[in-house]
């Protein structure tokens, strides 16, 4: 697994240098847009408190941003196809893909707002290398989730995964497991109340609420910096393919990635959320200092 990481990552290299970050970021003045209203669909009260706060922005700019919260994760994307919403933004690069390759349909990203780490937490222990011989090991249950935190398993050298396999990894995949954990899978909204019975569990930001973990509580996280960042996981600002280049939409997302967003995003959340925009500037930086 380590490879396949090194893999990804170099792929990930070749892909920066051959396509840009994010979409070029309008070029536009705001009086275009007084007046004008966008109706755009998120997920928890979180993101909508934060879209609030972009929308207060839009305000002084003439622009009405009509905010609709949803409580699943397929419905913001139906109601994007159907025309109900102009955009929404509650989903990573992954989750759009896969859901346009299972519903037909090519809605695209025009910006990303937030990088969410994977992150494990524990009631018991101060680290992984605390965990002891035979430690339960509770992970979400949608195999999404699953897989991509076995790999992060496999990334910690906890155990290994067979790396012939092409489809996404599931227990049944674990080729060594030196430690003999018990890796047990629920449903990720039950997690947090099994923590007592665990040694160590995912824990998505959404749930962190009902516990009592801060985000710098994790004893381990992935995706929380330059060298662990996951591309197809920044959360993103989705339209229609024949809206991507609508200068509009793209002003929208001009106001959101600032840095009066950016502190909001990390106050809002307690560090639990990374601006999207300010974890890919810090990367490409690092590439620059490494041609250097």
């Amino acid at each position: 697994m380590k490879k396949r990481i090194k893999l990804l990552l170099f792929s990930l290299l070749l892909f920066l240098f051959l396509e840009p970050m994010a979409p070029a970021k309008a070029e536009v003045f705001s009086e275009e847009f007084v007046g004008e209203t966008v109706t755009i669909g998120t997920v928890g009260e979180e993101l909508a408190d934060i879209w609030e706060f972009v929308a207060d922005k839009a305000e002084e700019d003439g622009i009405e941003l009509d905010i609709v919260l949803f409580t699943d994760y397929n419905t913001p994307n139906i109601s994007l196809v159907d025309g109900s919403l102009d955009m929404n933004a509650y989903q990573h690069t992954d989750f759009l893909n896969d859901w346009n390759e299972a519903n037909e349909t090519n809605l695209v990203s025009i910006g990303n707002t937030f990088a969410t780490p994977l992150r494990f937490f524990s009631e018991k222990h101060n680290s992984i290398d605390d965990l002891p011989e035979g430690a339960i090991i509770a992970i979400p249950n949608d195999l999404a989730s699953s897989s991509y935190a076995l790999q992060i398993l496999d990334y910690a050298e906890l155990i290994k995964l067979d790396e012939s396999i092409d489809a996404l990894p599931t227990v049944n995949d674990i080729v060594e497991n030196p430690n003999n954990y018990e890796i047990i899978e629920l449903e990720a909204a039950q997690i947090p109340a099994a923590m007592a019975d665990v040694d160590m569990g995912v824990i998505h930001q959404v749930y962190l609420e009902s516990t009592d973990f801060e985000p710098n509580d994790a004893i381990y996280s992935y995706g929380h910096n330059t060298e662990t960042f996951n591309y197809n996981r920044l959360n993103t600002v989705t339209v229609r393919e024949e809206d991507q280049d609508n200068p509009l939409y793209q002003y929208i997302v001009d106001l959101y990635q600032s840095d009066d967003v950016a502190d909001y995003i990390e106050e809002i959340s307690n560090g639990g959320h990374i601006p999207a925009w300010i974890l890919l500037e810090e990367y490409e930086a690092s590439l620059e200092n490494e041609r250097n």
